[in-house]
């Protein structure tokens, strides 16, 4: 959920890599064309790869036990929860969740339904493609950011502290499993799935 270091999906993959001709724009530069196409073939790449770490039982298992965990800390803490939304969006509470590509696989894996459109609605609304009216849609399925994210204020230090220590033991799960690292904004993420959804 917070500003942690990384690359946006947009960034790392090419679902988002367009061409933009002008009227008076005859010529169309063959290389720039070329390392589009090669991004957007990376993004395939990457989309698969976590779609198919993820289904497997043991690394879903390991996931999953860090969810866990992160509910057992935050139980330990007591944070108040007004089941407001207010958290889901975005735009109003001035926040970005940020999530992993494996995390993203893992709520999609297990049921999360996103498209273009979805996701365009919730960027025009300043929110979460699956917030439902106060609640969370995939509540059970959501990444990290969203299990640590409260909108209490006292909460704000240990949060943050946590998500670190847990975004940290995600992060060493992808080296233990080789998988390929990235890190994006929420919708960015789930864009970058539904397109390449759309390509294959």
């Amino acid at each position: 959920m917070f500003a942690v270091s990384g690359l946006r999906a947009s960034k790392v993959a090419g679902a988002y890599c367009r061409t933009r001709i002008g009227a008076a724009q005859k010529k169309v530069d063959p290389p720039a064309v070329s390392r589009c196409h090669l991004k957007a073939r990376m993004s395939r790449e990457y989309v698969s790869m976590w779609k198919d770490a993820a289904e497997q039982p043991a690394v879903a298992l390991e996931l999953e036990t860090i969810f866990e965990r992160t509910a057992a800390a935050i139980a330990a803490r007591g944070p108040a929860c007004w089941a407001s939304g207010r958290c889901c969006n975005f735009e109003s509470t001035g926040h970005r969740l940020y999530v992993t590509g494996l995390e993203t696989a893992y709520a999609i894996n297990k049921g999360a339904v996103v498209t273009h459109e979805s996701v365009s609605a919730a960027r025009a609304s300043g929110g979460c493609p699956f917030q439902n009216k106060n609640l969370c849609g995939i509540h059970t399925i959501k990444p990290l950011g969203c299990r640590v994210y409260f909108c209490d204020k006292s909460s704000e230090q240990w949060q943050r502290e946590l998500y670190e220590q847990m975004l940290s033991e995600i992060r060493a799960m992808h080296d233990r499993w080789a998988i390929e690292y990235r890190y994006g904004e929420w919708r960015d993420m789930l864009e970058l799935f539904a397109a390449t959804g759309r390509e294959t």
